[in-house]
C-alpha cells in the first residue's frame, strides 16, 4: 500500500464542493473523473505538480481514528511534494480530520464549519445544472452549464 496524505470529512461535503474549493484555492483548470458515486478524482496543479485529489464517499474506514460512528468522506493524495499543505488546507476549511500519513500516529481535528461550504448564487446554479446532468460525461457538462451561465440574463428574459 502505498503512503497517503489523508482528510477525512463530512459526508455533506460533496465532489462539488471540493472541485470548487480545488478550482479557487490551486488550479482554475481542475477537471473531474467520476467513477462511481463512492469515487472520483481531481486532478490540477500545484506547485509545478500535477496531482490527483482522490475523493472516497460515504465510507467508514477511519472510525477508529476519528471515534465516529458517522459515514464520513475520505480524500487522499500521494505522500509527496506539497500533499500536507493541500490536504490540511481543505480540512480545515470544511472541517474534519487530517492525517499527515496512513500511519494513524498522528491525527488532528478541525471543527466543522457548516458556513464555509455555502455556495454563491453562480455555484448554486451551477451545482443544479450539474447533478440535473446525469448521464453526461464531465467535460459536456461543463461546457452546456458555462454557456447557460454567459447567456443567463437572455435566458430570464425569455
Amino acid at each position: 500500500m502505498s503512503i497517503c496524505t489523508v482528510g477525512i470529512l463530512k459526508t455533506n461535503i460533496r465532489t462539488f464542493e471540493m472541485y470548487y474549493f480545488i478550482k479557487e484555492n490551486y488550479d482554475i483548470n481542475a477537471n473531474v473523473e467520476i467513477y462511481s458515486d463512492q469515487s472520483s478524482y481531481i486532478n490540477f496543479s500545484y506547485k509545478e505538480e500535477k496531482r490527483s485529489l482522490h475523493l472516497f464517499m460515504d465510507n467508514h474506514d477511519y472510525k477508529n481514528e476519528t471515534k465516529s460512528e458517522e459515514l464520513t468522506n475520505c480524500i487522499t493524495l500521494s505522500a509527496n511534494g506539497c500533499s500536507y499543505e493541500v490536504i490540511e488546507k481543505i480540512v480545515e476549511h470544511f472541517g474534519g480530520w487530517y492525517m499527515p500519513s496512513e500511519s494513524k500516529n498522528v491525527i488532528k481535528f478541525y471543527e466543522f464549519n457548516y458556513n464555509k461550504n455555502d455556495l454563491s448564487l453562480d455555484e448554486q446554479l451551477e451545482k443544479k445544472l450539474f447533478e440535473r446532468m446525469v448521464n453526461m460525461n464531465w467535460t459536456d457538462k461543463i461546457k452546456i452549464i458555462n454557456f447557460i451561465k454567459d447567456n443567463i440574463e437572455f435566458i430570464k428574459s425569455l
